[in-house]
């Protein structure tokens, strides 16, 4: 299964590369491969390659082969990155000229990500040899799979909200507000959100999602369900799969995602429009407020706890 998994996202991101190759220069590479989502196979090769060194059964030689692929991916998947926050900014700056400075930073940026790409994942020989060494995963049974990634799910829920609850928000709540605080705190939040869907949606063949009945349901529970009830991001195609989740916590990581991105995006524009000497209208204090808030919400809402609780049933 996992095997399967790894083959189709390295195919993914295969084709999207070479096709990327194809139709720009060297200084356009890096958005055009932007522009095809080939992002979504690096978080969703990451993932698996993060679950899978989470496991106590994967061997010494196994986890190197992992740590080898989750070296390039992560590679690819930062310069993507910083090329998607050069585009965001140059959509921030109202005044002209624009500085100089951006297209020789998004030049040189794509110009990374294509070194990268052209030697790892755009290489059919490269690819090939990392799908030989991950043949190990044929051989764990469909049952074992599922049991070992509802372990690491669980593991990753726990440490993320007692990591959040002890440090994370205490941090952010008693420092004064800087990047570094914000970086270190609020932004580390988010990413250990944004794991958890990244796990599922990779291999969302193996679970769905737990009914839900409005009228029982509390204000909070109905405002985030019905939001979120047809949202792209939340569905899960399977309706046979052996894990089924709880639907409330699963939009919930979700709508916590969105809205910490919203946040973190908007204070990134302020530092490193600052940086430039370019001044913004964006209040640094409201913002803050609106990050506490943020963390506050998601961990009153009992969601992690609910994921926690049907990802360890039956185990």
């Amino acid at each position: 299964m996992l095997h399967t998994v790894f083959k189709d996202e390295f195919k993914s991101l295969y084709r999207k590369i070479n096709s990327s190759l194809e139709k720009s220069t060297t200084p356009a590479f890096g958005q055009t491969l932007l522009d095809t989502k080939a992002r979504d196979q690096t978080f969703h090769i990451e993932g698996l390659a993060r679950l899978l060194l989470r496991n106590k059964m994967t061997s010494k030689k196994q986890a190197k082969c992992l740590k080898k692929i989750l070296k390039k991916i992560k590679a690819l998947e930062d310069g993507l990155g910083k090329i998607d926050e050069l585009v965001s900014l140059k959509k921030n700056i109202t005044q002209l000229p624009q500085p100089k400075d951006f297209e020789l930073l998004l030049k040189n940026q794509s110009s990374v990500v294509q070194d990268v790409a052209e030697s790892t994942f755009g290489s059919k020989k490269w690819t090939h040899k990392q799908l030989k060494a991950l043949r190990f995963l044929k051989q764990w049974s469909s049952k074992k799979t599922i049991k070992i990634i509802k372990l690491c799910l669980a593991q990753e829920v726990i440490e993320l909200t007692k990591k959040t609850t002890d440090d994370l928000l205490p941090n952010l709540q008693n420092s004064s507000f800087s990047y570094d605080v914000m970086e270190d705190n609020f932004h580390e939040y988010r990413r250990g959100l944004r794991w958890l869907p990244i796990y599922i949606q990779t291999l969302e063949k193996e679970f769905t999602l737990s009914p839900y009945d409005l009228a029982t349901a509390s204000p909070v529970e109905k405002q985030i369900l019905k939001k979120y009830k047809n949202n792209s991001f939340t569905q899960l195609p399977s309706q046979k799969a052996s894990v089924c989740l709880d639907r409330f916590s699963y939009y919930m990581f979700s709508h916590s995602i969105a809205t910490s991105g919203e946040i973190k995006d908007k204070i990134e524009t302020y530092f490193k429009l600052k940086d430039l000497n370019i001044k913004t209208k964006i209040n640094t204090q409201k913002a803050k407020k609106e990050m506490i808030a943020n963390i506050s919400d998601f961990l009153n809402s009992g969601a992690s706890w609910r994921l926690y609780d049907s990802l360890t049933d039956k185990l």
